[in-house]
């Protein structure tokens, strides 16, 4: 679902595993936007996820997406172009012509004005 209320249209099988919990309340928020929108069966919150665990998801994931603007590195990009898998992230984080993501050739960053496109709203 949108910000805007409008739902997606994507059929294709699909699932969504989101690791970690945020600040207080976000995970409660997501869950119900997630049942809202009639997806909730294919969300699967798994909290904070660590080593063999955390590396497992990585590796197994189509893409990684980290949707915060608000982290000055983002190391959940770096942790997921280690174990291969492809990310998608925000323009305000991993900026620079250094960046690991660009030089590996390996994910995408979205400019700050095409970030709600690049997720549907």
């Amino acid at each position: 679902m949108t910000d805007d209320g409008e739902r997606s249209t994507v059929n294709d099988p699909w699932s969504l595993i989101i690791a970690g919990d945020g600040e207080a309340g976000y995970r409660r928020e997501l869950e119900r936007v997630a049942a809202e929108a009639g997806v909730g069966e294919r969300v699967r919150f798994v909290g904070q996820v660590v080593g063999e665990e955390k590396a497992r998801l990585l590796a197994g994931a189509e893409c990684v997406v980290l949707a915060s603007h608000s982290e000055n590195f983002g190391m959940s990009v770096a942790e997921a172009l280690a174990h291969g898998t492809p990310a998608l992230w925000p323009g305000e984080v991993c900026r620079g012509k250094g960046s690991a993501a660009k030089a590996a050739a390996f994910g995408w960053r979205i400019p700050k004005r095409r970030w709600p496109m690049a997720c549907g709203g």
